[in-house]
C-alpha cells in the first residue's frame, strides 16, 4: 500500500459544455410596460474560458424599445433561483439581474409556465414592480444553440380560459452539413379543453418558414390541419449577439410583443380561429440588417 503522501490523486474531469437559458417575459397590459429578460448561464467548452452569465433585457414603454445586454463571470452557472411550483416565492440574484417574486401558476408544461406574479425584478439598473402581472417563464437546457432556431411563447383566451401555444424549431449542423429542420407545437392550459382533443394530447410535429417579423408553422393532427402565423415587425424587434459554449457567435432576434393567429380546419372547414399575443425569437449565425434596434452592452 502506498504511503499517504504518495496516494494517487483523483483527476477532476472538466465540466461538459452547457447552456442553461431562463426567460421571463412580461407582456404589456393597459398602462404597464413590457419586459423581456433572458439569462443565459454558459459553461464553455474546455479551453474556452470560465462559466459566465449573459443577460439580455428588452424593455418596451410608450416612448421606445430599449435593448441592453451584459456579461459577467460566475462560479456556479444555473444556481441561485428557487421556484415553488404551486405558488410561493421565487428568488435569484446575479450580476446584472435579480428578482424576488411571488408566483401563482396558471398553466405549466415542458419547461414553460404562465403565471400571475407579484414582487420586483431588477435588470441592468432598471427596477420593475409587479402587482398581479402575467408572466411567462421558460427554462431550456442544451449543449449549444442550434445552427438556426425559432422559439415562440404565445397566449390567448378561449371562453375566458387561457390557452398557451409554444413553437420550437431547430436546424442543427454536423460538421459542415446542415441537417433537416425539426419543429414542434405544444397547445396546453385550461383553454386547450375547448380545442379538438387531438391538438393537445402531445407535441405536434410541424413544418415552418420563418425569419425577421414572420413565422408560419403547419401541423397535422388526426383529421385536422393546424396552422399558426406569427407577425412581429422589424421595428418592434431587437438584435442580441449571443455566444455558444464553444465560442461561436450567433444572433437572436427577439420581439416581445408579437401577434399571431391559430387556425384549425377539418375537411377544409375552419372550426377554430384564435388570436394570440406573446414573444417571438428567431436565431441565426448572422444578424438581419433590417433590425435597427441592437442591444448595447452596459
Amino acid at each position: 500500500m502506498l504511503p499517504c503522501k504518495q496516494m494517487l490523486r483523483v483527476r477532476r474531469q472538466p465540466a461538459p459544455a452547457a447552456l442553461e437559458i431562463l426567460e421571463l417575459n412580461m407582456p404589456r397590459e393597459a398602462d404597464a410596460d413590457a419586459l423581456d429578460l433572458v439569462l443565459s448561464f454558459v459553461t464553455p467548452r474546455s479551453g474556452h474560458g470560465q462559466p459566465y452569465l449573459d443577460v439580455g433585457v428588452l424593455y418596451v414603454d410608450d416612448a421606445a424599445l430599449t435593448a441592453r445586454s451584459s456579461r459577467a463571470d460566475m462560479v456556479a452557472p444555473g444556481r441561485g433561483a428557487t421556484l415553488v411550483a404551486q405558488g410561493g416565492s421565487w428568488r435569484g440574484r446575479w450580476s446584472g439581474a435579480a428578482f424576488d417574486l411571488g408566483i401563482t401558476p396558471i398553466a405549466h408544461r415542458g419547461g414553460v409556465m404562465l403565471a400571475r406574479a407579484r414582487g420586483e425584478i431588477e435588470a441592468l439598473d432598471r427596477r420593475i414592480t409587479l402587482v398581479d402581472r402575467l408572466l411567462f417563464v421558460s427554462e431550456r437546457r442544451a449543449a449549444r444553440r442550434p445552427y438556426a432556431w425559432t422559439y415562440a411563447t404565445l397566449r390567448a383566451e378561449i371562453d375566458g380560459q387561457p390557452l398557451i401555444c409554444v413553437i420550437e424549431t431547430a436546424r442543427r449542423r454536423a460538421g459542415s452539413v446542415v441537417l433537416p429542420e425539426l419543429g414542434r407545437m405544444r397547445l396546453f392550459g385550461p383553454g386547450a379543453r375547448s380545442l379538438p382533443r387531438a391538438c393537445a394530447l402531445s407535441p405536434l410535429p410541424i413544418r415552418a418558414e420563418y425569419g425577421t417579423g414572420r413565422l408560419r408553422a403547419m401541423a397535422l393532427a388526426p383529421g385536422l390541419r393546424v396552422e399558426l402565423v406569427v407577425d412581429a415587425p422589424p421595428d418592434s424587434t431587437a438584435l442580441f449577439e449571443v455566444v455558444d459554449p464553444n465560442g461561436d457567435a450567433a444572433y437572436a432576434h427577439r420581439a416581445p410583443a408579437a401577434t399571431a393567429r391559430l387556425t384549425i380546419t377539418r375537411r377544409r372547414e375552419v372550426i377554430r380561429d384564435v388570436a394570440l399575443t406573446g414573444r417571438y425569437e428567431w436565431g441565426a449565425r448572422a444578424g438581419d440588417p433590417r433590425v435597427a434596434h441592437r442591444a448595447w452592452r452596459g
